[in-house]
């Protein structure tokens, strides 16, 4: 099975590793009950944006992720505008993920995300109780996948890592 539209895409994120995710096409609440029956931690941010009128439920479709930091796809300075961050990863041919893709890969407890690692999830913004944008985060710290959250507003390191999807 091909994952990219053209070899220059493969070459560019060689080594990268790629995960496959099921979109369920659950909803936010759902998804919150499902973290907790598995015991899956979640920030309030990440409550908060699971239970936003915002999050859209997707339809049933699987999604190849891939784990890169901003760097590779050319941040190369403390980056504070979301829209800049996102252009410049899909003119590198990567896309954003369906706003639930951070809880999915929570619940499978994805083991592309290292422990000690925070990883956000490039997805379309999703916007919090105060209408402040946010995304889902995901971290582990020495057991399972945790869901956070973080704000689009805040800048954007190099070296974050950052889950994106694959066209």
């Amino acid at each position: 099975m091909r994952l990219f539209r053209s070899e220059s895409i493969a070459e560019r994120f060689s080594g990268k590793p790629i995960r496959a995710v099921d979109i369920t096409g659950r909803s936010g609440s759902q998804l919150k009950i499902e973290l907790a029956n598995a015991r899956r931690w979640s920030s309030n941010l990440a409550q908060e944006l699971l239970a936003s009128g915002d999050l859209k439920n997707p339809s049933r479709e699987r999604v190849n992720t891939i784990l890169v930091q901003a760097r590779d796809f050319g941040i190369r300075d403390y980056e504070p505008d979301y829209n800049v961050v996102t252009h410049k990863a899909q003119k590198e041919g990567l896309s954003l993920c369906p706003q639930t893709t951070g809880a999915e890969l929570a619940l499978l407890d994805a083991d592309f995300i290292e422990n000690g690692m925070w990883a956000d999830v490039l997805s379309k913004p999703i916007s919090g109780r105060r209408g402040a944008p946010g995304l889902f985060g995901l971290y582990r710290g020495g057991g399972s996948l945790e869901l956070d959250g973080r704000w689009t507003g805040n800048a954007w390191d190099p070296g974050y890592f950052v889950v994106a999807g694959l066209r």
